[in-house]
């Protein structure tokens, strides 16, 4: 299962009197939670995770046929 990230785009928004309220910025959305090792590698290697390095808010699965190193103490993720 493949995490889908959603982009808001920048728009004004503006008032029924035509008075420009303000903008909108980029906005990065997760809609699943979840990152999985698609090869073996070093956790902090992108190209391990089908969803990006995880953090403290994706899920990190591991199957068991990936190996996935972990080096120093800086490992973090949703669970």
């Amino acid at each position: 299962m493949r995490k889908h990230s959603w982009l808001r785009g920048a728009r004004a928004r503006v008032h029924s009197s035509g008075t420009q309220l303000g903008l909108e910025t980029l906005e990065k959305r997760h809609l699943l939670s979840v990152t999985t090792a698609v090869t073996s590698g070093e956790w902090d290697n992108p190209a391990v995770w089908s969803a990006g390095v995880p953090d403290e808010t994706l899920r990190a699965v591991i199957p068991a046929s990936r190996i996935v190193g972990l080096t120093g103490d800086d490992h973090v993720a949703k669970e």
